[in-house]
């Protein structure tokens, strides 16, 4: 079997995050998502992030998000990435490539041996 892993093809930058008139939160938000066998982004899990206050913008910007999803022999499969989107004008959005083999086998029954 070949494993080919979600691909990002659409992104969109959080909104800015202030947390006084005129200074810009600078950080991460750190998102597991979900991605379906259409390429969208179906649940999203905060990981980490460096201000509470950004997590919502994160959250809008992902939604927005499409992949080439990930296929298992040329069939699309959900499975789960990771990436750190960034807060502040200097940073960028990376993948954390811990999660680029994960993917969600779902009805799938295991029979255990008997002893």
């Amino acid at each position: 079997e070949t494993y080919t892993a979600p691909k990002l093809v659409d992104s969109v930058r959080p909104d800015p995050v202030y947390y006084s008139m005129h200074r810009e939160i600078e950080g991460y938000v750190t998102l597991e998502l979900l991605v379906n066998e259409e390429g969208e982004v179906d649940q999203a899990k905060v990981k980490y992030t460096t201000s509470d206050l950004a997590v919502k913008n994160a959250l809008e910007a992902v939604s927005q998000w499409t992949f080439e999803p990930a296929t298992v022999s040329g069939t699309p499969m959900k499975s789960w990435v990771a990436y750190n989107l960034p807060f502040g004008s200097a940073l960028s959005i990376y993948e954390d490539a811990k999660y680029a083999r994960k993917v969600i086998v779902e009805d799938v029954t295991y029979a255990l041996a008997q002893k």
